[in-house]
C-alpha cells in the first residue's frame, strides 16, 4: 500500500529558494492531495533537504495541514571535514543545535506542528 509521496528529493540549485519552494512544493502537495486524499505529502526542504528555517515565519498554505510530512537529509560531509577539526562533542553540539534551528523545529513550534522524516 502507498501511504505517503514525496514531492521532490534534495532540492538544489538556483531554483533552491523559498519564493519557488512555496510556489512549486504547494502546488504539487495540493495536486497530490486532490488526486489521492489518503496519502501523506512528504516536502522536502531546501539546501539538499538539511533547511526548512524559511517555514518558521511562513507556514505552507494548504486546504489540508494534518497529513504533512517534512524531511530532511543530515550526511557525514554536510559539514565538511569539520569532523576531523573539531573535538567531536563540539562538532555534535553545533549540528544538533543547527538541526534545531533548521529543522526539527517544524515538530514543536510550527504552526501547526508536524512529523520530521529523516533519511
Amino acid at each position: 500500500a502507498v501511504v505517503g509521496m514525496s514531492l521532490r528529493n534534495e532540492l538544489r540549485g538556483k531554483r533552491s529558494n523559498p519564493a519557488d519552494w512555496y510556489k512549486y512544493m504547494q502546488q504539487g502537495a495540493q495536486a497530490v492531495h486532490d488526486a489521492n486524499p489518503d496519502v501523506l505529502v512528504i516536502m522536502s526542504g531546501l539546501n539538499y533537504d538539511a533547511d526548512l528555517k524559511f517555514l518558521a515565519s511562513k507556514p505552507v498554505n494548504l486546504s489540508f495541514t494534518n497529513k504533512i510530512v517534512y524531511e530532511m537529509h543530515w550526511y557525514s560531509f554536510t559539514d565538511g571535514n569539520a569532523w576531523e577539526k573539531m573535538p567531536v562533542d563540539t562538532l555534535c553540539q553545533t549540528v544538533t543545535a543547527r538541526i534545531n534551528d533548521h529543522l526539527a523545529f517544524v515538530t514543536k513550534t510550527l504552526s501547526p506542528p508536524a512529523p520530521l522524516f529523516i533519511s
